[in-house]
């Protein structure tokens, strides 16, 4: 559904059409498995042949990478802010981060935590 949305939306924004073709190829093949009758009827209608016949689109990893990822900052258990971090951040960095953070300082009112857990790249719970 997600990606019938995007092509809605690309379509709307005035699509290429070879772009446009590729993906709803794609579409087609991906929903093969699930829903052989209406897309082996509907790749029929626009490539004649077989979709089941088709060769599966292959993923490039480089496209599904994730680049930056939420650090959930919590204190006491209770979230208290959440900063954007590259994927590959370290331990320090992160307690770092999240220590430097307004609401964690105004949490703290001046004093040390007594226990810091850092669970990179996606949580830190200080415990006052």
């Amino acid at each position: 559904m997600e990606f019938t949305n995007q092509l809605y939306r690309y379509a709307q924004a005035g699509a290429r059409r070879a772009t446009m073709d590729e993906a709803v190829d794609s579409l087609l093949l991906l929903l093969a498995p699930m829903a052989p009758h209406v897309s082996a009827e509907l790749w029929e209608r626009r490539r004649g042949g077989h979709v089941h016949a088709e060769r599966w689109p292959e993923a490039d990893p480089e496209l599904s990478r994730v680049e930056r990822t939420t650090l959930v900052v919590q204190v006491n258990g209770k979230v208290r802010d959440r900063i954007e971090v590259d994927t590959s951040i370290d331990a320090a960095e992160a307690e770092r981060l999240a220590l430097a953070g307004p609401r964690v300082q105004e949490m703290l009112e001046g004093r040390e935590p007594r226990k810091v857990i850092v669970r990179p790249p996606g949580l830190v719970n200080v415990v006052i």
